[in-house]
């Protein structure tokens, strides 16, 4: 934790070395599990500070462990390496200045809150007066951190809080993530998940669009940023290449930036980083974008939320935080759509993935509806790739969830079934 003591030693060591930078990084992850009989509580902490000082020639990059002064000063670097030339941030590129008592209320640490105990044993209460059908109530919070101090003060910060709620039916498991903790949403997906499930039958007329839920497009999506990343495309093991910059890859309906703020898990005025956050498009209106080429160099100096802090490692360009833009409404899409499967989960993606390829195969279970409402479930295979499924998307609706643990919010999307359901 941070307290007003350490905050001067801080400010006094920058003022000592004007041509650094201090990065103070916290991360905090808790995870609790709930079942009919007990509660079991495990918790991970990871805190140290990154140090970037700046010369004529460029930046050397030092992370070290913890918080105290004294390791800056006495102890070798967790790690240390030179990065391209860069300005030192200036303090009016961020929207204002943070002082201690704006550090001290961002609640750094355990918030209890968010724990939800109390919450947790309601559920658990009120199945025993029912058929119980949950088998456990999961959850974690994390809670990461960075503040920026240069030779001018406080520069900046930046927070993120997710919490992951999961209930275990009897029959499968709900997760959702969300940047607050909501009873209101915990209580509709156990109502929801609670009522007596449709028949299940086997996959076998013919469907001629799919409705992508956001957990399944969420997946198909991270594959995607996956093959665009440093390692993959500059060691030619992606299926994308620098080539594919400027071409029209996907359908017109596929617009995604990543854009910390959109993501409202996120606080702050900067990036994890320090910079000034500044939506960046990836994919616009099918088109790979020249940020793919940001990603690849794995550094760029130009200011982009898309920077990623820890501090064991040097800022990369990697998209993090990624937005899909919507462009239909719920209530245009019940409007204009009526006849439809809603696949809402896929198995063994992950398993199969191909990223040469970016062709997976897998098993899933959807929902067939008729006339806007729920008939039967179904059971079928899932062949597909990435591009082809990008491809065939009509629309992206605008009701969206978070993904991905947290580095995805999108909306359910439309495809058209070019054979990908069997």
């Amino acid at each position: 934790m941070i307290n007003e003591e350490l905050f001067r030693e801080y400010q006094e060591y920058i003022l000592n070395y004007n041509n650094k930078e201090l990065l103070l990084y916290s991360k905090n992850d808790y995870y609790y599990e709930y079942d009919k009989k007990e509660i079991r509580v495990r918790f991970n902490e990871e805190n140290g500070v990154g140090v970037r000082e700046f010369n004529s020639n460029g930046v050397i990059f030092e992370a070290y462990d913890g918080f105290s002064i004294s390791n800056l000063l006495n102890k070798k670097p967790r790690n240390r390496c030179e990065l391209p030339f860069s300005n030192i941030v200036d303090s009016a590129a961020c929207s204002r200045n943070i002082n201690f008592e704006d550090i001290n209320k961002m609640r750094i640490g355990y918030d209890e809150e968010l724990t939800a105990s109390d919450f947790a044993y309601q559920i658990i209460d009120k199945e025993k007066t029912r058929k119980s059908r949950v088998c456990k109530i999961l959850y974690q919070y994390q809670q990461e951190n960075c503040i920026l101090i240069n030779s001018k003060g406080v520069a900046g910060y930046y927070m993120k809080k997710l919490f992951s709620p999961s209930i275990i039916f009897e029959d499968k498991l709900i997760y959702d993530i969300y940047p607050e903790f909501d009873k209101e949403k915990w209580y509709n997906i156990w109502e929801l998940n609670c009522n007596k499930s449709l028949e299940v039958h086997a996959f076998q007329s013919k469907i001629e669009y799919i409705l992508l839920t956001p957990n399944v497009f969420g997946q198909i999506i991270y594959f995607l940023i996956l093959g665009l990343q440093y390692n993959l495309v500059k060691l030619g093991k992606s299926k994308y290449k620098l080539d594919d910059i400027g071409k029209k890859m996907f359908s017109n309906a596929i617009t995604m930036e990543e854009n910390s703020n959109d993501n409202h898990s996120l606080e702050g005025n900067c990036d994890g980083v320090g910079l000034k956050r500044i939506p960046q498009k990836i994919v616009k209106d099918g088109v790979i974008t020249d940020f793919i080429s940001s990603m690849v160099d794995g550094i760029d100096g130009s200011g982009s939320s898309a920077y990623r802090l820890s501090y064991k490692q040097p800022p990369i360009t990697k998209a993090s935080k990624v937005s899909v833009l919507s462009n239909i409404s719920k209530k245009e899409f019940q409007k204009n759509y009526v006849d439809y499967l809603e696949i809402t989960s896929l198995f063994g993606i992950n398993e199969s993935y191909n990223i040469a390829n970016a062709q997976f195969s897998s098993n899933g279970d959807g929902i067939v509806y008729k006339n806007g409402k729920p008939i039967y479930r179904v059971e079928f295979n899932f062949i597909a790739s990435v591009e082809d499924i990008l491809k065939e998307v009509i629309c992206v609706l605008d009701e969206k969830k978070y993904v991905a643990d947290g580095s995805i919010i999108t909306g359910a999307a439309l495809v058209e079934n070019k054979g990908f359901v069997c």
